[in-house]
Protein backbone atom coordinates (compact mmCIF):
# COMPACT_ATOMS: atom_id res chain seq x y z
CA UNK A 1 0.00 0.00 0.00
CA UNK A 2 1.32 3.42 -0.91
CA UNK A 3 1.74 5.94 1.91
CA UNK A 4 -1.20 8.28 2.44
CA UNK A 5 -0.39 11.61 4.08
CA UNK A 6 -2.75 13.93 5.91
CA UNK A 7 -1.96 17.35 7.37
CA UNK A 8 -2.68 18.23 10.98
CA UNK A 9 -1.78 21.00 13.41
CA UNK A 10 0.34 19.82 16.32
CA UNK A 11 -1.59 20.59 19.51
CA UNK A 12 1.13 22.28 21.58
CA UNK A 13 2.54 24.73 19.00
CA UNK A 14 0.02 24.69 16.12
CA UNK A 15 2.83 23.67 13.72
CA UNK A 16 1.54 22.00 10.54
CA UNK A 17 2.72 18.40 10.18
CA UNK A 18 2.04 15.68 7.61
CA UNK A 19 1.28 12.22 8.97
CA UNK A 20 1.46 8.93 7.09
CA UNK A 21 -1.98 7.62 8.01
CA UNK A 22 -1.04 4.15 6.76
CA UNK A 23 1.16 3.77 9.86
CA UNK A 24 -1.45 4.70 12.51
CA UNK A 25 -2.20 2.04 15.13
CA UNK A 26 -4.91 3.84 17.12
CA UNK A 27 -6.31 7.20 18.23
CA UNK A 28 -7.05 8.49 21.73
CA UNK A 29 -8.73 11.80 22.61
CA UNK A 30 -9.28 14.01 25.65
CA UNK A 31 -11.88 16.15 23.87
CA UNK A 32 -9.76 19.10 22.71
CA UNK A 33 -6.85 17.19 21.20
CA UNK A 34 -6.22 13.71 19.85
CA UNK A 35 -3.17 11.51 20.28
CA UNK A 36 -2.22 9.52 17.20
CA UNK A 37 -0.23 6.40 18.11
CA UNK A 38 2.06 4.71 15.61
CA UNK A 39 3.49 2.19 18.11
CA UNK A 40 3.91 1.92 21.88
CA UNK A 41 6.56 4.64 22.01
CA UNK A 42 5.82 6.79 18.94
CA UNK A 43 2.94 9.23 18.96
CA UNK A 44 1.95 12.80 18.18
CA UNK A 45 -0.75 15.00 19.72
CA UNK A 46 -2.79 16.97 17.20
CA UNK A 47 -5.44 19.66 17.57
CA UNK A 48 -9.06 18.55 17.22
CA UNK A 49 -11.45 16.12 18.79
CA UNK A 50 -11.58 12.45 17.86
CA UNK A 51 -14.43 12.78 15.36
CA UNK A 52 -12.72 15.60 13.45
CA UNK A 53 -9.34 13.83 13.31
CA UNK A 54 -10.89 10.52 12.30
CA UNK A 55 -12.94 12.21 9.56
CA UNK A 56 -9.83 13.89 8.19
CA UNK A 57 -7.98 10.56 8.10
CA UNK A 58 -10.91 8.84 6.39
CA UNK A 59 -11.23 11.64 3.82
CA UNK A 60 -7.53 11.54 2.90
CA UNK A 61 -7.60 7.74 2.64
CA UNK A 62 -10.73 7.81 0.48
CA UNK A 63 -9.17 10.45 -1.81
CA UNK A 64 -6.01 8.36 -2.20
CA UNK A 65 -8.01 5.25 -3.12
CA UNK A 66 -10.11 7.14 -5.67
CA UNK A 67 -6.99 8.73 -7.19
CA UNK A 68 -5.29 5.36 -7.56
CA UNK A 69 -8.35 3.86 -9.24
CA UNK A 70 -8.57 6.76 -11.69
CA UNK A 71 -4.92 6.40 -12.72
Amino acid sequence: MLPVFCRFNRAYDNHVIAINVSQICFLESDGNSTTIFFSDSHFVVVAGDLDRVQSKIEDSTRSAVISSLAA
